[in-house]
């Protein structure tokens, strides 16, 4: 296939998936190494995973010109990311968010316990979506509805977090918090809604670009947030010369995403 065959919309899956790379790298080798940190760089890598092996990454760059093997590889990794994000995301929001409530998910028994009701769900899915056992359950559309609740769940309790902030460091982690996640997920859960209701359908390009393109947003926000404001507690070694040359850069970032955005 020649490169005029790609379809230029599946760019945006490749351009997302070195900006989370690239972050990724960033947080291994800067940052002190901490719970939050690592959890943070492990659901980059998910997260980025699973929106390029859906339909909005490598199928719509290749317009849907792929081998059926391919497709089955694709289709497996995609779904094997939906349910980590599933089981992983609440956690890191636990150990992200000062939120009483949420603080048993940080508990080793607590977690275990979800990722084995978690693993044996996507085993029973895993096998009525590929056919080996013959069910007519709408398996696909229960995980992408348990998807949309989760993505507007913690949208709900991020804005809780920031109601809650006791000092001015706290509030601006807390908000910084919603504009980067809270935009994410409310167009992951546009997206995952418009797989249920069937609205991808009918605009599969736009769907698409809203699946990716938020990771392009939200990534360099937290990179701001975790420099400016220390977001997650995550400290990073740079020297303060450095650390204003990249928030600058960051800020430039986004500055051209918002207007590129708008025209």
């Amino acid at each position: 296939m020649s490169l005029s065959e790609l379809n230029p919309w599946g760019f945006t899956s490749i351009a997302a998936t070195i900006v989370s790379l690239s972050f990724a790298y960033f947080l291994w080798k800067k940052a002190v190494p901490t719970p939050i940190t690592r959890r943070f760089i492990a659901l980059l890598l998910i997260e980025i995973v699973t929106a390029l092996t859906s339909s909005a990454g490598i199928y719509m760059l290749f317009n849907g010109n792929i081998s059926q093997e391919t497709g089955l590889v694709l289709d497996i990794i995609h779904h094997l990311g939906d349910f980590l994000m599933l089981v992983l995301y609440p956690i890191f929001v636990a150990y992200a968010l000062p939120i009483k409530f949420l603080k048993p998910l940080t508990t080793p028994a607590w977690r275990h316990a979800l990722y084995s009701v978690t693993f044996l769900v996507m085993v029973v899915f895993m096998l009525i979506h590929f056919g080996v056992i013959e069910s007519d359950a709408p398996v696909d559309m229960w995980l992408y509805a348990a998807l949309v609740v989760m993505f507007i769940t913690v949208f709900i309790i991020s804005l809780f977090a920031v109601g809650q902030a006791k000092t001015k460091l706290a509030r601006e982690r807390a908000i910084a918090f919603v504009c980067a996640f809270g935009f994410r997920d409310l167009a992951w859960a546009t997206v995952y809604l418009s797989a249920v209701t069937g609205w991808v359908e009918k605009a599969p390009m736009l769907i698409g670009q809203l699946y990716i393109g938020p990771t392009l947003i939200y990534i360099p926000i937290m990179a701001y947030g975790i420099l400016k404001l220390q977001m997650l507690d995550i400290e990073i070694r740079l020297k303060t010369t450095i650390r204003n040359g990249v928030l600058a850069g960051i800020f430039v970032v986004l500055f051209y995403l918002i207007s590129e955005g708008s025209s």
